[in-house]
C-alpha cells in the first residue's frame, strides 16, 4: 500500500490547485491514513 500512497500523493501534489483537491485527497487520506 505504501507505493500506492506515494503515487496518489504525487497525483494530489500535481493537482494541488484544482478545486477537487480537498475532496480527492481527503477521501484517500480517510481510506488510507
Amino acid at each position: 500500500m505504501q507505493y500506492a500512497n506515494y503515487v496518489f500523493l504525487q497525483h494530489c501534489a500535481k493537482n494541488f490547485f484544482i478545486i477537487n483537491f480537498d475532496f480527492d485527497c481527503g477521501v484517500f487520506k480517510g481510506l488510507a491514513p
